[in-house]
């Protein structure tokens, strides 16, 4: 099936296995590889005569291609054959890339590595544990001023968490007891560090107790995963870890007769329009179904972090307040203001970068929740997430874990907010920019570099956010929210109870 799914340059790697596996005894493998690389006439005839003709043959290897176990296996192979190899992972909606050198011990500082982080995060689902970032990066290379096995940096780059490693030029199949124990309190210690920077829980306290206590996690992900001595005593202290260390000079080489994959018409046509209203999210009843809440009815692939917010960014620029600028002439303006300067430009630097001076796919999602305090009438918040739709982008998705900053704003009146939405209302469109909060309060200074143009805003009354509402996030377990008479079951108000039940 891996065969099946290798692209043209793989296919010129691949062209003198297809008698290579065959003596391996790995038939059906030499017969994908043969159809792969164009070399029909190469097919066992009962195939090419029970499918009558070209088009069945077709159809016979598509669904060979789409066996249910396909949905476990990579999109293509890794050949390993390039300088640097790259292994991904999906824990817990978090994709995890790791680039490391193609040699040892770099490739097995990186195998270990990542089955440590999958075995220490494999029972994450069961204890409602998140991964509040897309995306983690991970380098490893090797360096001759490093004195122990491996050193490691864990910082940001551009909001989004990053672990650079520099490993020194070790023998991964002959440690000491001494070398391997130290090797593996600094894998330990590399792992905590990510733990606490990508994922996280409700109740941290009870789930660190229940995993690394009860469930010893941590001896399960560091004890039984490592690549190191083990490996060598396996495989041997030279394993063949790329695809020309299998080669033959001496086999029969199939030249490549295709000038596009063999399934290039399917791999190139676009999901159906009507399939992606199909995956429009829509807002619940009642109670979730079981197939929903049983975590063991989910796999990692199946979860998806969708998030726009670089938490790191958003801590370093310190959220303040809201803004609005207006002129009769030009879209209002929405500003976020940040008492940090140079987080608040990194923050609208990326978000260009995302979507561009206009965010036409309107990926940003911006709602004012007004009536959130009997209190001050006057009072609202100003949440800024992802559009839901984002999180269901790919089909397989059950679980999406969206982030969203929340600020709440308590004016004397609500001049300068109706303001905004009348002027908004007339253009169709706002400007969403940020404004730095210098030392005094009352002295904001309003910037328009790497403003985005943007048409929907969603403006909300806090009484009709129900439990299953995407914006449910805006409102708060202590919240007294203004209710209308006529709304006596507020969808709120089930928000709230359940709220506070879990806050119990």
């Amino acid at each position: 099936m891996l065969l099946l799914r290798s692209d043209i340059c793989q296919l010129k790697q691949l062209s003198s296995f297809p008698d290579i596996l065959d003596s391996m005894r790995l038939h059906s493998s030499s017969m994908a590889l043969h159809f792969a690389l164009g070399h029909e006439d190469e097919l066992p005839k009962n195939i090419v005569e029970n499918e009558a003709g070209p088009e069945g043959v077709i159809d016979f290897f598509i669904k060979w291609r789409d066996q249910p176990a396909a949905q476990d296996l990579p999109p293509t192979p890794l050949l390993c054959e390039d300088p640097t190899v790259t292994f991904t992972s999906n824990l817990l909606g978090c994709r995890i890339s790791l680039r490391c050198e193609n040699s040892s011990p770099c490739l097995e500082l990186a195998e270990s590595m990542l089955a440590a982080l999958e075995s220490l995060l494999s029972t994450g689902l069961d204890n409602r544990l998140i991964a509040h970032e897309p995306a983690l990066s991970i380098d490893i290379q090797k360096s001759d001023t490093v004195k122990e096995s491996f050193e490691y940096e864990v910082k940001d780059i551009s909001g989004r968490p990053y672990a650079d490693l520099k490993c020194s030029d070790f023998n991964p199949h002959c440690m000491s007891l001494e070398a391997q124990s130290s090797l593996k309190d600094k894998l330990l210690e590399l792992l905590m560090s990510l733990f606490a920077r990508v994922f996280l829980h409700d109740d941290f306290e009870q789930f660190a107790t229940k995993l690394f206590r009860d469930e010893l996690a941590i001896q399960r992900s560091i004890d039984f995963t490592g690549s190191f001595v083990a490996l060598g005593n396996v495989l041997g202290h030279q394993p063949k870890t790329r695809i020309s260390d299998w080669a033959d000079p001496k086999a029969k080489d199939y030249p490549l007769k295709r000038s596009e994959v063999w399934d290039a018409a399917i791999r190139h046509t676009p999901p159906e329009s009507t399939n992606s209203e199909r995956r429009k999210p829509a807002i619940g009843k009642g109670e979730p179904p079981v197939d929903v809440v049983d975590a063991s009815r989910t796999k990692h692939s199946q979860m998806e972090t969708v998030s726009l917010i670089r938490q790191a960014l958003w801590d370093r620029a310190g959220w303040s307040g809201t803004a609005f600028l207006m002129s009769p002439y030009y879209p209002p303006v929405l500003a976020l203001i940040f008492r940090n300067s140079e987080a608040a430009r990194e923050i609208f630097a990326e978000w260009r970068k995302e979507f561009g001076a206009a965010d036409k796919e309107e990926k940003l999602r911006l709602t004012i929740i007004r009536g959130v305090s009997k209190e001050n009438k006057y009072a609202y918040r100003v949440f800024v997430g992802v559009n839901p739709a984002a999180g269901f982008s790919r089909p397989d998705v059950k679980y999406a874990v969206m982030v969203a900053r929340v600020n709440t704003m308590e004016p004397c009146s609500d001049r300068n907010l109706m303001g905004f939405l009348n002027n908004y209302k007339t253009l169709g469109s706002y400007l969403l920019a940020y404004a730095v909060q210098e030392s005094s309060a009352s002295n904001v200074l309003p910037v328009m570099d790497n403003c985005i143009v943007k048409q929907q805003l969603s403006v909300r009354d806090a009484w009709e956010i129900g439990r299953h509402d995407p914006d449910s996030m805006g409102i708060r377990v202590d919240d007294d929210p203004i209710i209308p008479p006529q709304h006596k079951d507020a969808p709120v108000l089930e928000l709230l109870r359940w709220m506070r039940e879990l806050h119990k």
